[in-house]
């Protein structure tokens, strides 16, 4: 809302939406009145939006009958719209509404079962509605999720494993070996769901062959230091480790795979939501050794991780 330092002392003005109005004042209204600022002021100059602005006014809402009426109407409706977004968004509701009615779920092929593996930050609460649509649906399963420490729960038909988060540890390390080993038992006619939330990169940490957790952490670490984008962080550390840039898909042993991915990243783009576990690499070896020599810490990072980069450009 513009105010102008030439109003005279007492001056109401109301506004809507930031737009002055002349009295009688819209029903959305917020009531000021302009007044000579304390002296001490002019000195203060403290960090505040209309003080930068107006130095020598002070602001002041005026509490008439009606006004604080309307106030709280805004701040009730406000509140309504942030709850609704919040319900939204909700993982849960993510998921019913992506398998919809239980007569369109896909369904294992004969003698097959279904399992369902669930990693990220939300992995309790999408795999515990995945599994509330099963049941509704009359299936069984098996399920296997790893989640960070905060959101740990207890869900039907899932063993529950945790992983560090935001930074990588060695339970997310074996927590991603047996999520490897349990994708690999599905058989030609077993249905797999995976269900991948913001925070699985760190959550299913373990590095590739040949190289420590500690090797994978420092890297990150120096590519972050040197101002690297996501976008090349995401290009060196997938070919840093074990599920990341389609890992989890390849050690599929059989069957249907399923992925619902619930999506952190602006633009959605499926390869770097958790690091695209389930999704072929468009970038390659070649591009990641490119990134680190040109953020320029090539030769820092640890010889282990050059090693592999080097052998995967020499396939």
């Amino acid at each position: 809302m513009p105010f102008s330092p030439a109003w005279s002392r007492g001056y109401t003005k109301a506004g809507v939406l930031g737009s002055p109005c002349v009295l009688p004042t819209p029903r959305r209204q917020a009531v000021f009145v302009i007044l000579p600022a304390p002296a001490e002021w002019a000195t203060r100059r403290r960090s505040v939006s209309l003080l930068t602005a107006f130095p020598c006014a002070r602001i002041e809402l005026v509490s008439k009958p009606g006004i604080t009426a309307g106030i709280e109407k805004l701040r009730a409706e406000a509140l309504d719209v942030f709850q609704a977004g919040v319900a939204e968004a909700d993982p849960a509701r993510a998921v019913e509404r992506a398998l919809g009615t239980a007569g369109s779920l896909p369904v294992p092929g004969p003698g097959g079962v279904i399992r369902a593996v669930a990693f990220g930050k939300a992995a309790c609460s999408m795999g515990q509605a995945l599994g509330a649509v099963l049941a509704e649906a009359g299936l069984g399963w098996r399920g296997l999720a790893v989640v960070n420490r905060e959101n740990l729960a207890e869900i039907d038909g899932f063993r529950v494993l945790v992983g560090g988060h935001p930074l990588p540890d060695e339970a997310g390390v074996e927590a991603s070996r047996e999520v490897a080993e349990f994708v690999a038992e599905a058989g030609e006619n077993d249905l797999t769901f995976l269900l991948v939330s913001g925070g699985g990169s760190a959550i299913l940490s373990a590095p590739a062959e040949g190289i420590t957790l500690a090797d994978k952490l420092d890297c990150t670490s120096r590519l972050l230091a040197c101002g690297a984008d996501i976008g090349e962080i995401n290009t060196v550390r997938k070919h840093l480790s074990f599920l990341k840039g389609g890992g989890l898909a390849a050690r599929l042993g059989g069957g249907e795979l399923v992925t619902l991915i619930l999506s952190d990243v602006i633009g959605d783009e499926l390869s770097t939501i958790a690091s695209g576990p389930a999704v072929a690499d468009p970038t390659t070896f070649s591009d990641s050794i490119a990134v680190l020599r040109i953020r320029g810490i090539y030769d820092e990072v640890s010889p282990r991780v050059r090693e592999r980069l080097e052998a995967g450009c020499r396939g």
